[in-house]
């Protein structure tokens, strides 16, 4: 009896709490619901974007391996500029950095204006990835890409400022990311940039002029210029004073070779070899009869 006593008393003070809730919540209905409803739209809302996120994300992604199967910058271009809030387009700047980075290079032993525009293409191309990077993997990747554009712009023109700013940024992978995939290749760097004979070498490269673009080369197939050899070039301790002066010597030397089996240029041709079928020539007349082959005899 004392339980279903204490059940009923239970009961009836949950609902005198109910009603005097309600009461006092009943001024406030309309709000409350509109606020419920400002959720599920959020909710809504939500659910929607991140699926056309993801639609996003999905074609970006379609275009960027697109772009690098036709090695084509100009569509990596297109993928930053219509998907600029996707990581895709964070990975197509770095990408496409890395490609204007190596047609710079190439081209500065041709044309230095052009490699400089194709390293600021590449420059600008890591400052963006960083500014929209939302992971840490794209900012060190364009951190290091950036870095290995002042360094290579240090090549076009006579200002130390370029090799100030790739130490930095090396600088900055060896402490933000020391454990990262480019942390020893930056160290190694800066170490080669603290060398007397890389500021030569440097200095040596801005100050050179490249020649003329040779429309019919002769003799360069077979010249074999050791970019990517450890005893020359950019590598630590090599002599890239030295090896860069070789290289003038060596274009020199090729050019100047003639191709194999042809005649130098403004050579006379060399007088053909007799006929074996034709008569030997006549001895010419002197006046007296020539001498017979055998001695006659006295009689």
């Amino acid at each position: 009896m004392k339980s279903e006593r204490r059940h009923e008393l239970q009961h009836n003070a949950l609902l005198e709490w109910l009603t005097q809730t309600g009461q006092s919540v009943k001024p406030y209905l309309n709000v409350v619901l509109l606020v419920l409803v400002a959720v599920l739209l959020g909710l809504v809302g939500y659910k929607w974007m991140s699926t056309q996120s993801a639609g996003k994300e999905a074609k970006a992604w379609d275009s960027v391996f697109a772009a690098i199967s036709k090695d084509d910058t100009a569509q990596l271009d297109q993928t930053i500029e219509d998907y600029p809030k996707t990581i895709a387009a964070q990975w197509a700047a770095i990408i496409a950095g890395d490609m204007q980075l190596a047609s710079g290079c190439q081209d500065l032993f041709a044309t230095k204006a052009t490699a400089a525009d194709q390293f600021q293409k590449a420059q600008d191309k890591y400052t963006f990835a960083l500014e929209h990077a939302s992971k840490s993997e794209i900012r060190e990747r364009a951190t290091y890409g950036l870095a290995r554009t002042y360094e290579a712009m240090a090549g076009t023109r006579q200002s130390q400022a370029d090799l100030e700013r790739a130490k930095e940024e090396y600088q900055k992978i060896v402490e933000n990311w020391p454990e990262g995939a480019f942390a020893k290749a930056a160290q190694a760097r800066l170490d080669a940039l603290s060398q007397a004979s890389t500021l030569e070498f440097y200095d040596a490269l801005a100050a050179w002029e490249p020649r003329s673009a040779i429309t019919s080369p002769q003799g360069l197939d077979n010249l074999n210029i050791p970019f990517d050899k450890p005893e020359g070039g950019l590598d630590v301790g090599g002599t890239p004073k030295q090896f860069f002066d070789d290289i003038p010597k060596k274009i020199d030397a090729a050019l100047e070779k003639p191709d194999e089996g042809a005649p130098a240029e403004g050579a006379e041709k060399a007088a053909p070899e007799p006929d074996s079928t034709e008569a030997p020539a006549m001895p010419a007349a002197t006046g007296d009869k020539p001498a017979d082959s055998e001695t006659k005899p006295v009689e």
